[in-house]
């Protein structure tokens, strides 16, 4: 309850303000009455108390994990991956209001371009340039997050691994273990 009436409060000095800080390292939108006014830069901003809304985003590079996948090769191999993003922001409008959870988008569109990938190289493919499939990652990745103000500068695949797999079939009666793999 503390909490709530702290922040409360601390909404109601924001808006009074009349001015905006944004800081180095940070990137911003000015919002008039709920819609999109301008693009904000480091540095200080005026603003009008009540009508002009500050909302802001890091600027700087980052990373993000992208968890263990497991996906099948065109040979039908059966690989678990992990990956690295790095990337920043590069258009802060997009990124603040043309997604929703920026972050899940981010890596649900690269667990995709990780994905489509491996689907279409055979094992041998990926074990010949691994710097390649990071590359081609990449390329695919930067072109699926490029509407939200994202841009890619890297992928590193951290972990890959051939794995064997065993599929549950369900029978009327009973369970089937098969290996497969």
């Amino acid at each position: 309850m503390i909490t709530e009436i702290i922040e409360a409060v601390k909404a109601f000095f924001e808006n009074v303000q009349g001015w905006a800080i944004i800081s180095e390292g940070t990137a911003g939108a000015m919002l008039r009455f709920g819609r999109y006014h301008k693009a904000l830069t480091p540095g200080f901003y005026w603003k009008i108390p009540f009508v002009d809304t500050i909302h802001e985003c890091h600027h700087t590079t980052t990373t993000q994990e992208i968890g263990p996948q497991t996906i099948v090769t065109k040979d039908g191999v059966s690989l678990v991956l992990q990956a690295i993003v790095k990337y920043h922001i590069g258009d802060a409008r997009a990124y603040l209001f043309e997604v929703y959870e920026s972050q899940d988008a981010i890596v649900d569109l690269c667990e995709g371009a990780l994905k489509m990938e491996v689907v279409s190289k055979t094992w041998e493919e990926i074990r010949a340039d691994f710097e390649e499939l990071d590359n081609q990652i990449a390329i695919r990745a930067r072109r699926d997050v490029k509407l939200f103000g994202v841009v890619i500068d890297k992928v590193t695949i951290t972990s890959i691994a051939p794995i064997r797999t065993i599929r549950v079939i369900q029978e009327r009666h009973h369970t089937v273990l098969t290996p497969s793999g």
